[in-house]
């Protein structure tokens, strides 16, 4: 049940706004606006993210079905997760590679709070509610591959 809500939650998210600033808000749904740039012209990862909201729809489906959807959950909420994690990895090689220390903190004496405090401003409910329903998806899709369901 909970496999299924988080699945529908992202699909849902696909329609709410993402970003809002200056009197606009964007999401996913821009992607297929009359004024956006041709679907060629995007990289890679704005077609992972595309992708995750259709194996999402088929999460939602196949549970409706009755069929066994952990690894389509799985495959869904990893595809956001992934794209997290993968900068954030080669960042973390790429510092460790530095033969000097590193900073913490923000250079310029700003701080991490208030940098989030900045960005949030922006953040409309589409992003997190997406986000939270990635991390729920590869929970239940990993509880349900283990279950067999």
């Amino acid at each position: 049940m909970v496999g299924l809500i988080a699945a529908a939650a992202m699909v849902a998210s696909f329609f709410l706004p993402w970003v809002a600033f200056f009197g606009t808000e964007l999401g996913p749904v821009y992607f297929f606006d009359e004024n956006a740039p041709p679907m060629g012209d995007y990289p890679w990862r704005v077609y992972a993210v595309l992708a995750s909201f259709a194996f999402a729809a088929l999460a939602v489906l196949c549970v409706v079905l009755r069929r066994r959807a952990g690894l389509v959950m799985l495959i869904a909420g990893g595809i956001p997760v992934g794209l997290i994690a993968e900068p954030i990895l080669r960042g973390v090689d790429q510092i460790q590679d530095l033969p000097v220390e590193v900073p913490r903190g923000i250079p310029g004496g700003g701080d991490v709070q208030g940098v989030l405090d900045t960005v949030s401003q922006y953040i409309a409910i589409g992003l997190p509610m997406y986000l939270i329903a990635a991390f729920v998806l590869v929970l239940a899709g990993l509880v349900r591959l283990v279950r067999g369901t």
